[in-house]
């Protein structure tokens, strides 16, 4: 893990000084076209909220405080499909994390169908059932008050890396850890991509990790095909590295909740 870390950031270093000096006010990213990785990615996340928002009341509360005041012009509302299990916020704590931050880039208006989704998410919020107001007072009672930093303990954020078996079983040590090391930058790359290469906007998740200890889980799998097979139906974001002409290693963020991966995916923990 040492040898990982120390690779991630000499290649953190040269990303950021290499990156492009971006036009900040004018840079609209395009995530009108939804087959585009970025796009289904932002849309998995406001999906995620909705249907979080449908088995907590503490959250649903909040959602509907933070999309009441969304100004999304005469813009059509975006339909989310149904989330995968791997990226339901865990808890409250987190699903407040998330919405927040969504919230805040709309009202940026930096992604071209942002006003969609503004729609997509009051239109979602709507359709839910109105919890029982006496659950909303339990949960508020135990937890805090909607709109206020919930205070509890952090989960330990991870991001996950699954190795494919031949690169698992034959590849020497130190190449694992340069592949893995490239694949955490990867995500990083991703989710600044996002945020007009803001590293103080992108997810929270992630800006858990990238400021902890930049813990990383390592798993192979048997299945490494159908894995980023399934991985690309979802919208879920993940950086791919290659061994001997093939991408053999794939890398997920921290808001996935690899714990939730179905048993077709034969995951095997590695490390920790």
């Amino acid at each position: 893990m040492i040898i990982v870390k120390n690779n991630f950031k000499n290649m953190l270093s040269n990303m950021l000084s290499d990156r492009p000096n971006l036009n900040h006010t004018s840079t609209i990213i395009d995530t009108a076209r939804h087959d585009k990785p970025e796009s289904r990615y932002i849309l998995a996340i406001a999906g995620s909220l909705i249907a979080y928002a449908g088995r907590d009341p503490l959250f649903y509360a909040e959602l509907k405080r933070l999309t009441g005041d969304m100004d999304h012009g005469s813009a059509e509302p975006i339909r989310f499909n149904d989330p995968s299990p791997l990226f339901i916020p865990p808890d409250t704590d987190t699903a407040v994390e998330r919405a927040g931050w969504l919230a805040a880039r709309l009202e940026e208006n930096i992604w071209a169908d942002g006003d969609g989704i503004k729609a997509g998410l009051r239109a979602g919020v709507r359709d839910l059932e109105s919890p029982d107001p006496r659950q909303l007072i339990v949960g508020i009672a135990g937890v805090a008050i909607p709109g206020v930093t919930l205070g509890l303990i952090k989960r330990r954020r991870r991001l996950s890396v699954i190795l494919d078996p031949d690169l698992a079983r034959a590849a020497p040590a130190w190449i694992i850890a340069e592949k893995t090391a490239r694949a955490s930058l990867g995500i990083l790359s991703l989710s600044l991509a996002l945020v007009r290469h803001d590293i103080k906007k992108i997810e929270p998740e992630l800006a858990d990790w990238f400021y902890g200890e930049k813990e990383i889980a390592l798993y192979r799998t048997d299945n490494f095909g159908f894995v980023k097979n399934e991985l690309e139906k979802t919208g879920i974001m993940f950086s791919e590295s290659g061994y001997r002409g093939r991408t053999a290693l794939l890398g997920l963020g921290p808001a996935i909740n690899i714990e939730e991966a179905p048993r077709g995916w034969k995951l095997k923990r590695l490390n920790g």
